[in-house]
């Protein structure tokens, strides 16, 4: 992990066949996005189209925060397809039939259990919900509005949310103290080389 003018930066690693290994940048920029560049498809293989992808949160109140997720391709030359977008956003949880009609709302959410699947959790799906992004909802939401955290037990998997944590910490003190936090000024950023 690497702190920057903007947030920090991390490469993780995970090893997806017995002679391959998956690499991940993910970029935290403060106070509210997260980035990463994709090469890889989620089944290991070469992804024919390039992207950056990635969430922008953005509080609503004390309580609630909307999230905004993107994708684009970085490379002109392999421009996002409508099949692509379809396929990714199945993936994530977000096809067109994942929505309740008329609404932003999802079929699977806490008031039917994210429809969890015990046979699918069975077959390998370690939390039985369809969709990468519902799994981070029902994470997410499944917490409540306002969570004790002196009752959490995190390791050292969780150092990019202990990080996190500490830089919007910081950045609350910063402001009290009437300075202006990472993330916020583009020109110190510049400055910085980011």
């Amino acid at each position: 992990m690497e702190l920057t003018a903007y947030g920090y930066y991390y490469v993780s690693r995970r090893r997806i066949a017995p002679e391959r290994t998956y690499a991940r940048l993910y970029q935290y920029i403060m106070p509210t996005q997260q980035m990463r560049p994709s090469v890889v498809a989620p089944s290991g293989e070469h992804q024919d189209i390039p992207t950056i992808d990635g969430h922008i949160w953005a509080p609503v109140d004390d309580e609630s925060t909307n999230v905004y997720n993107f994708i684009f391709s970085f490379d002109t030359s392999s421009p996002l397809t409508e099949k692509f977008i379809r396929e990714e956003e199945e993936f994530f949880g977000r096809g067109e039939t994942d929505f309740i009609p008329g609404t932003f709302r999802l079929k699977r959410n806490a008031s039917n259990d994210y429809l969890i699947d015990r046979d699918l959790q069975r077959q390998g799906n370690f939390s039985g919900v369809v969709g990468v992004n519902t799994q981070g909802y029902a994470l997410q939401e499944g917490m409540g509005k306002v969570v004790d955290r002196s009752q959490e037990f995190l390791t050292s998997t969780d150092r990019a949310i202990v990080t996190m944590r500490r830089l919007m910490l910081e950045a609350t003190r910063t402001v009290e103290a009437g300075g202006r936090p990472p993330g916020v000024d583009i020109d110190a950023s510049l400055r910085a080389g980011v």
